[in-house]
């Protein structure tokens, strides 16, 4: 139910949207948004409100008791709530993304950053029951900043989006963001394929599986350098477990949900269950992780000596002769490419890619280390389905994914993720990101807000408008503004 105020209830002051505004040059995009939609963009940062901050103390005290609770392995964090609103998770990956070794520890900052996080809900619900919110529009993460904020709006009846960038930018009601992903399975079985849009598919996979990750999207700065193999050779390896990593500090909880809180938790845990057994382990560190992971990287190496650790850039392709058992993520896109080459997978983590069955998807700890301990659980599976079945059904998963988000009538082509290569990538800009010719932040601001004036930028623009427009849970009041 629509709980918004209508036009005669709502006040004279404009209705204000909350937006990123965070100093980055996609910034400019959620802001003209919003004040297309006559919306005021307004930073989600909080101003200091010692009432509520005195109103916050005595839920501070009870969540901090379940946080300790949690140190002794008797509370999950992802139980916090606040005037009913989940935040543990989205508060546990805030602090992982902020720490130096992508890993949530317990510390006096600790309690700090939770009392900011409980009066970060107090502050906004105020805003929302005086119905001075029109719309959040942000990113997808599972971050305290927007995850929080979409929560908060569904519970009040304001629109919530985020934007993905993946071929260009989709805009996504919060229920269907692709980040959460457990909307999308209806929405899969829905879309049709095309033989063309099949036989694409299966050609971004292989160069995908041979190490083009020039397919993938464009979104991290200042990657770690490859160095090939990084510790230990992989002679002699056959029947191992292909550990794929993820950027530990990218969407380290990306639903709330899944086995475990965060990437370093999920390999630590999983590294010590298979080399406790005798296992032959290769850890392939993520393509594209961000310089911040290399400190991360060399603690795992030293920590397990007897694992084969491996540059992100090296293809799949090339592992594949030497037999590996499985391909073991969390909910990586890796799921797709080894289930096209006849890998087994399995994923701890909410995934995308559940939905077409690609690969095995433990409930609990118990059954994840069952399936690990237990080679006939791969065995059967494999035997389950072919060769030939496997491949098509990763062809056809990616096939309708990239059905879903890259629909050219409402992917807008706009830079957003990595800026630089955005605007080189629609002629904007000609210098490669990182060369010391590079535009300044402020220029490239400027450049796309200069490309938002021109008619192209606004045929681009008007698809992610249409969208708020036009779905369900956009409002009367943003209606009417429009």
């Amino acid at each position: 139910m629509n709980t918004l105020r209508t036009t005669k209830e709502r006040s004279s002051e404009p209705l204000i949207a909350i937006v990123p505004r965070f100093g980055v040059p996609k910034d400019v995009i959620f802001e003209t948004i919003a004040k297309e939609l006559n919306l005021t963009p307004t930073s989600p940062n909080t101003s200091r409100d010692w009432k509520i901050y005195l109103k916050s103390l005595p839920q501070w005290v009870i969540l901090s008791f379940r946080v300790i609770l949690f140190r002794f392995k008797l509370s999950d964090i992802r139980e916090l709530k606040c005037n009913g609103i989940s935040l543990g998770a989205e508060w546990r990956a805030t602090r992982v993304i902020l720490s130096e070794m992508g890993k949530f520890s317990i510390s006096s900052s600790t309690f700090k950053s939770l009392l900011d996080a409980i009066y970060f809900v107090k502050f906004w619900d105020v805003r929302f029951r005086k119905r001075q919110v029109g719309l959040v529009l942000g990113g997808t993460e599972n971050y305290l900043y927007f995850s929080v904020l979409m929560k908060q709006a569904v519970k009040h009846g304001v629109s919530a989006y985020g934007l993905k960038s993946y071929k260009g930018i989709v805009c996504f009601p919060y229920e269907q963001s692709i980040q959460r992903a457990n909307a999308l399975p209806d929405k899969f079985k829905l879309v049709e394929i095309t033989v063309e849009d099949r036989l694409e598919a299966e050609s971004e996979l292989i160069q995908r599986c041979s190490g083009d990750y020039n397919r993938l999207v464009e979104y991290m700065v200042g990657l770690v350098p490859d160095q090939g193999i990084c510790r230990n050779s992989i002679k002699g390896f056959d029947d191992f477990f292909l550990i794929c990593a993820h950027d530990f500090f990218d969407s380290p909880n990306l639903h709330g949900e899944g086995l475990f809180g965060d990437h370093f938790e999920w390999l630590d845990y999983s590294l010590r269950l298979l080399t406790s057994k005798g296992l032959q382990v290769v850890v392939k560190w993520h393509p594209n992780a961000r310089r911040k992971c290399a400190a991360v990287h060399a603690w795992f190496e030293k920590k397990y000596s007897d694992v084969a650790f491996l540059q992100g850039t090296i293809p799949l392709t090339s592992l594949l002769p030497l037999g590996p058992r499985c391909v073991i993520t969390q909910f990586g896109s890796i799921s797709v490419e080894a289930t096209y080459l006849g890998i087994p997978v399995i994923s701890t983590g909410k995934s995308l890619y559940e939905t077409f069955d690609l690969g095995l998807f433990p409930k609990t700890l118990s059954e994840y280390n069952s399936f690990i301990q237990n080679k006939s659980v791969l065995e059967d599976f494999v035997k389950s389905r072919s060769k030939m079945e496997l491949r098509s059904s990763a062809i056809d998963a990616l096939a309708r994914l990239n059905k879903i988000l890259g629909d050219p009538a409402t992917n807008a082509q706009l830079p957003f993720d990595a800026p630089r290569h955005s605007l080189m990538r629609i002629g904007l800009v000609t210098h490669p990101l990182g060369d010391s010719s590079g535009m300044s932040e402020d220029l490239v601001k400027e450049q796309i807000s200069a490309l938002l004036q021109t008619r192209n930028g606004r045929e681009e623009l008007n698809k992610l408008i249409r969208v708020i427009r036009s779905a369900p849970l956009s409002c009367d009041v943003i209606r009417e503004a429009s």
